[in-house]
């Protein structure tokens, strides 16, 4: 698998935002969303913000309710590569659950749990990733010129 470290991926092109840290507390997520928001503002790529920010503030909340209350979650923004090579962003939520998310199937009368359909549906892909006490999710979004 490819992942975002990999050099022979990485180019001069490659642009990362601060990594910001928060506490797992429900009104962090607002926080996610303003961060998305900068950072895609800041490399010109508006057009991309009202998804991303929809689909960002979904995996810090899977963040907030699976990863524990408190417990350190973390977000990046990356301007990188898909793996087919196509110019893309790529949101990604760091946190200390081990577990791999799944999608699931919501009943109508769920008030949860359809977080990873919409990421699934509104992203150009997306994936989770082990890492030395937890996991990374992320998703990207095409750059269409």
């Amino acid at each position: 698998m490819t992942t975002l470290a990999d050099p022979e991926v990485a180019d001069e092109a490659d642009e990362v935002s601060p990594t910001i840290t928060l506490p797992a507390m429900p009104a962090c997520v607002s926080a996610v969303r303003e961060h998305v928001r900068v950072a895609l503002r800041v490399w010109d790529l508006d057009s991309l913000s009202d998804i991303a920010v929809l689909l960002a503030s979904e995996l810090a909340t899977n963040a907030v309710r699976h990863a524990g209350l408190g417990r350190p979650f973390s977000v990046v923004v990356r301007r990188d590569r898909a793996p087919d090579g196509a110019a893309c962003v790529w949101i990604e939520v760091h946190d200390t659950d081990a577990r791999t998310p799944r999608v699931i199937e919501a009943a109508d009368d769920d008030t949860t749990g359809r977080g990873l359909i919409l990421v699934e549906s509104l992203s150009d892909g997306w994936e989770s990733v082990p890492e030395p006490g937890g996991k990374c999710v992320r998703f990207r979004l095409a750059m269409t010129a």
